[in-house]
């Protein structure tokens, strides 16, 4: 739903990018650089950073869970 650059990307935040292409972008306070990066999701919050494949995004629910596992002291 939201708007995509000429490039493809959805870009949420502070950012700057340089050939980048089909990347989601989604940052709060921090800027978020990218440079000659295709097809990634990135979510920066004030607890966690993630990088992704968009190709694997759907697993990142896998992660949660395993992060959980383990007690990260990020999601306590």
């Amino acid at each position: 739903l939201l708007p995509r650059d000429p490039s493809g990307n959805i870009l949420v935040g502070p950012h700057e990018t340089v050939d980048t292409r089909g990347t989601l972008v989604f940052g709060g306070r921090r800027l978020i650089a990218t440079v000659g990066v295709r097809d990634l999701v990135i979510v920066d919050t004030d607890d966690a950073l993630l990088v992704s494949s968009k190709e694997k995004a759907q697993d990142v629910r896998l992660l949660v869970k395993q992060l959980k596992r383990s007690a990260h002291d990020a999601l306590t």
